[in-house]
């Protein structure tokens, strides 16, 4: 990959290898998705403990994303 990153939005078989995983679905077909290709993403690691708390946010609804743009 380079320079270049692969996301799965769903759990799937892929040849890239795997650096960590998201509490937050990045696929919802009621919802648009947020990622577009070319847009740059910052991984920030997280604890068990928040990633617990989030999956938790998520599935009741309450877990609100937030978007920084970034200016190269």
């Amino acid at each position: 990959g380079g320079s270049q990153t692969g996301v799965y939005p769903n759990h799937s078989p892929g040849g890239w290898n795997i650096i960590g995983k998201t509490p937050i679905n990045l696929f919802d077909i009621k919802k648009p998705f947020f990622i577009k290709a070319g847009d740059k993403i910052k991984f920030k690691s997280i604890s068990k403990k928040e990633f617990e708390l989030i999956s938790v946010q998520v599935k009741s609804n309450i877990y609100e994303l937030k978007k920084a743009l970034i200016n190269d």
